[in-house]
Order: structure tokens, then C-alpha cells, then sequence
């Protein structure tokens, strides 16, 4: 136990100095600028309730970020837009990373906007490839329902939100360059930046492109995981992967909270609240 405890101080690093005083937002800047935000996060923290409070906000964040898909922008020296990359980092089992995050799927989801999510597990060509314009199989012998969702999802083929729980195994094959995972570093650096066309060639494939990208972001993974690949001087840190991340560190522990009881529920503010925001946003027009 004491050896865990000395190795993980060792990984701790210098601490930062504060900000200067001008530096610093007063407290409470922010109350009330965001009601749905604010709903979101009594809402995580209500059904988990174990669950360090800095992920609340982190998860709230990538909630809005992924229905954003693209449609906010800001100028700042160029364009800007809302995607964000965010890591969840805590011991297992104690912060209860994956619970909270799991959350952000499952309202998406009962929100009828799962088409905004890219699958679980993924490798990088097949990342390009659904994130591509493809028009769906079969499209004619839909129904008038399904047809409209399929137009809905390659509208926004190239704007997705991806939560990859257990992503420390995926980071290690990021860093080796023999692995097929290898390929995730430049394709996170460079949805970052969100261009105007991303075009993937392959021998097998021919040319993946994806109009307008934009990829939100939700990992979980443990400090044993990350350890190992983000000390002082590794690569994450000199190629800018690292600094590109949002880097969300759960430091709870022994949080006994109960979990409320009966089956989980979305609240009609929430769901409506983003529903409306989705919709003002404006919604793709395609023709298949």
C-alpha cells in the first residue's frame, strides 16, 4: 500500500501557480446563464450520486457539446466551434466515471438523438467511414419514419459525439506504432481544429471525406491507465494530444451515497429544453 501511495505522488509533478487576481472570473458569474446546464448537472448528480462532483459538469458539457453538432461557432482569431475532448480519469470502481458518463448516452438516446453517437468501439477507418456521406441500404423500403431519421443521420454524418468508456486500452495502441489504434492521435488533432473536409484514401475503402467535421468527446480511463504514457516529456504531451484534452481528475473516495429509488426518469425540463435548442438550431435538409 505504501509503495501504490509513494508511485502515485511521484506522478503528481510540480504544482501550478494561481492565476493573478485579474485573472479570475468573480463567483457566481455564471449563475443562471445556462438554466438547462444547471438542470443537467442536479440531474447527473441526483441519479449518481457517487460520482466525484467535478463529472457532473464535464458530463454536462459533452451532453450540449454533442447536440451543438457543429451549429454553435464563436470567432476567435478564426471560426471556433463547440466541440470538446474531454477525459474522465479516477480509480476504479471509486469515482464512478462510467456510471455518470453512461448517463449522458442514455438521455441522448431517450431524447431521440442517438443518431448524433458513434458507436461504443470503433476502429479509426470505420471512425471516417460512418462519419462520411454514405447513403443508407435498403433507403426505399423504409418507412416514412425511418426514412426521415436515415435522412437525419447522414445530414449529420460528419458531426457525432463518441463516449469510449475503458479508453486506456485504446491508448496504449495509440502509442504504438504498429497498431492499427495509431491512427486515433492525428484524427483527434485534427477534428480538433474542426476544417472543412477531412479525406481519408485506403486501398480497400477508395476515399472516405467528411464534409464539415465536428467530434465531441468522453473517455474514461484510470490513472494506472494513463501513468505510464503521460509522464513529463512523453510524446501526448510534445505532439499537443494532451493538451488538447480536457483532463477531468475524480478524487473522491468513500463516497456512500444512495442511489434514489425506482426506474430512471427524464425530467420534461431537460428534455424539452434541449429538444427546442436542437430544433432552433436548424436541422439539415437532404434529398436521397
Amino acid at each position: 500500500m505504501n509503495k501504490f501511495i509513494t508511485e502515485e505522488k511521484e506522478l503528481t509533478g510540480p504544482e501550478f501557480q494561481a492565476l493573478p487576481k485579474e485573472c479570475n472570473f468573480p463567483k457566481g458569474t455564471s449563475a443562471n446563464a445556462c438554466p438547462v446546464f444547471d438542470h443537467l448537472c442536479d440531474w447527473l448528480r441526483k441519479w449518481s450520486p457517487r460520482s466525484d462532483d467535478k463529472l457532473y459538469e464535464a458530463v454536462g458539457i459533452f451532453i450540449l457539446s454533442t447536440i451543438a453538432a457543429r451549429r454553435v461557432s464563436y470567432d476567435l482569431g478564426k471560426t471556433k466551434y463547440t466541440n470538446i475532448q474531454i477525459l474522465l480519469i479516477g480509480r476504479t470502481g471509486l469515482s464512478a466515471k462510467s456510471t455518470v458518463a453512461s448517463l449522458a448516452i442514455e438521455l441522448i438516446t431517450h431524447i431521440g438523438l442517438d443518431y448524433l453517437l458513434i458507436p461504443d468501439l470503433i476502429t479509426p477507418q470505420k471512425l471516417v467511414n460512418i462519419m462520411s456521406l454514405n447513403a443508407p441500404e435498403n433507403f426505399e423500403k423504409m418507412s416514412a419514419v425511418e426514412q426521415e431519421r436515415a435522412k437525419l443521420k447522414v445530414g449529420f454524418s460528419g458531426q457525432r459525439g463518441w463516449f469510449h468508456d475503458e479508453f486506456g486500452t485504446t491508448l496504449a495502441g495509440m502509442l504504438k506504432s504498429d497498431k492499427n489504434d495509431s491512427n486515433f492521435r492525428k484524427l483527434f488533432r485534427q477534428f480538433d481544429d474542426a476544417p472543412v473536409k477531412f479525406s481519408l484514401a485506403g486501398i480497400a475503402r477508395g476515399i472516405d471525406e467528411i464534409t464539415r467535421p465536428y467530434l465531441s468527446f468522453l473517455g474514461c480511463m484510470t490513472i494506472a491507465d494513463m501513468a505510464p504514457w503521460c509522464r513529463r516529456g512523453t510524446t501526448l504531451w510534445g505532439d499537443g494530444w494532451l493538451a488538447r484534452m480536457g483532463l477531468v481528475s475524480a478524487d473522491n473516495i468513500g463516497n456512500k451515497q444512495r442511489f434514489p429509488e425506482g426506474m430512471l426518469t427524464f425530467p420534461s425540463e431537460i428534455v424539452n429544453a434541449l429538444l427546442e435548442w436542437h430544433n432552433r438550431l436548424g436541422l439539415p435538409s437532404v434529398l436521397l
